[in-house]
């Protein structure tokens, strides 16, 4: 009896060792992923940190190990290249590119709850590049997507601004009408006023004279009257 149990307790530990390996092949991880962006930076293995390339940070997988992180939230995964250590912060298994964030549609959120998948094997392999084909057609439908939305709100801006360019100038052009009108119509007003005017200064002026007394010449004082003269009447016989 002690034999067979011993029989299978080593069976069993032999099943166990065969099997570990193929366990770890195909771990999966469960937790927060974060992302982070430092070009000038030096990752882990002496590469320069491209915030452009797909690759991650994690604390013990083999540097060049790829991977596939899910975002549970919205299904999205993507493949990643292991280049860099860490992340050092509790709760998280792993620290994206800035690229490979906005694969999985986490860069506004800054952190994610995701599957870290490690695996081997022809399927694995071609999961994976299932996987970034579906990273890489995503990116180009965004990048289509904001040119186009770019090319659409082009022409809006341009007529926009030449609806109000062109309303400016059409305002201008009636002010300018607008301010010519008035000086003609005021031209003849002014021209009526001045008439007026004149007609009045030349009325005072006609009334102040028919108010005035006549001018008479002053008598002349210490003028001599010519006296006419008579011829003496001569007395007879004188």
């Amino acid at each position: 009896m002690f034999e067979m149990r011993a029989k299978m307790i080593t069976v069993g530990l032999l099943g166990a060792a065969v099997m570990l390996p193929i366990d770890l092949a195909k771990a999966d991880q469960l937790g927060h992923a974060s992302w982070y962006s430092l070009p000038a930076n030096i990752t882990a293995n002496g590469e320069k940190m491209d915030p452009n390339e797909l690759t991650a940070a994690h604390r013990s997988l083999p540097f060049g190990t790829r991977v596939l992180v899910e975002n549970l939230a919205n299904g999205r995964s993507v493949v990643v290249r292991i280049n860099d250590r860490g992340p050092f912060v509790g709760g998280r298994i792993i620290d994206l590119s800035k690229a490979a964030a906005a694969s999985i549609g986490m860069i506004d959120a800054g952190t994610a709850k995701v599957r870290v998948t490690t695996e081997t094997g022809g399927n694995a392999l071609a999961a994976l590049g299932q996987a970034t084909a579906k990273a890489k057609d995503g990116a180009a439908l965004t990048a289509k997507a904001k040119v186009q939305m770019a090319s659409a709100e082009t022409p809006r801006k341009a007529i926009a601004e030449a609806k109000s360019s062109k309303g400016k100038r059409v305002a201008a052009k009636a002010s300018s009408r607008l301010t010519h009108i008035a000086k003609k119509t005021d031209a003849p007003a002014k021209l009526r006023v001045a008439s007026a005017s004149k007609r009045n200064h030349v009325a005072k002026a006609a009334a102040r004279m028919s108010a005035s007394p006549p001018t008479t010449s002053p008598p002349t004082t210490g003028a001599s009257t010519p006296q006419q003269h008579r011829p003496h009447a001569c007395k007879p016989g004188g």
